[in-house]
């Protein structure tokens, strides 16, 4: 009975640990949000705005749209305590209509000091495309500073939509090799059961509920040929990252949980 309660008090330590570590990760996220959030709201400006002039140019259309994320305090918690880079908090996508809109706007990028462009040509099956991906620094880097604050990614919307499943990809990854169709079936199910019973937004800690999803927002242009921006609600946000998601289940919600919100 002695060696069992020796024993329960050491996973209780260490389960006071893990929270200690996670909670202190979720501190961390706060605060670097906090300290970069204006910066990131003034590159989304500064893109927006090379976006008005090349339509007002008539070099893009009204089709292009901007969207932009913080990254969910699970996802860059996860990576801190696996020791990852966080270079990647905020990020910003460039979607064109068309293939040849992507070029103008990489050449605007491309001579902003701020941005480290790196382009690549990426097959898809039969097809190729150019995708763009590039990180925007706090300063100029002649000066000496390389902080990255925003990655940023231009590609077509059709590219964008008909990508590999992020979570997918992931696994892919970490397996070292591509997903059997069972292996692929096995967690999409997973993930729409975590829809369905509540539990794919969030989780809980000790400190409250806390978001699996990023913020996300959307921007366009108007017919004034300005670009307005929306923030997305869940659901949206949701159908962009898991886009094999059936949204037309009605998730159980957990009136527990509902009273965390």
């Amino acid at each position: 009975m002695e060696g069992s309660n020796d024993n329960k008090g050491t996973y209780e330590q260490q389960g006071k640990m893990a929270q200690d570590r996670l909670l202190e990760a979720y501190e961390i996220y706060n605060k670097l949000v906090q300290s970069k959030v204006d910066e990131f709201i003034k590159v989304k400006e500064y893109i927006s705005g090379i976006l008005e002039k090349l339509l007002q140019q008539g070099k893009i259309g009204r089709g292009v749209i901007l969207l932009s994320r913080i990254k969910s305090p699970a996802s860059v918690v996860q990576n801190r305590l696996l020791k990852k880079d966080l270079k990647d908090i905020f990020g910003i996508t460039i979607l064109t209509t068309t293939q040849e809109e992507v070029h103008p706007i990489g050449e605007v990028l491309r001579e902003e000091k701020r941005f480290e462009i790196s382009s690549k040509k990426q097959k898809k099956e039969e097809r190729g495309y150019e995708a763009i991906h590039c990180l925007f620094h706090a300063g100029d880097k002649s000066n000496g500073n390389n902080e990255t604050l925003v990655e940023c990614h231009l590609q077509t919307h059709e590219n964008y939509r008909d990508a590999y499943p992020h979570i997918l990809y992931k696994a892919r990854t970490r397996s070292g090799r591509d997903l059997t169709h069972e292996e692929e079936k096995q967690i999409i199910e997973k993930i729409q059961s975590m829809y369905e019973d509540g539990t794919l937004a969030g989780h809980k800690l000790s400190g409250g509920k806390k978001s699996r999803l990023p913020q996300m927002w959307v921007s366009g242009f108007n017919q004034q040929g300005e670009m307005k921006e929306q923030k997305l609600n869940e659901e949206m946000i949701l159908k962009i990252m898991f886009p094999f998601l059936d949204l037309s289940k009605k998730k159980h919600i957990n009136p527990e949980s509902e009273e965390e919100r």
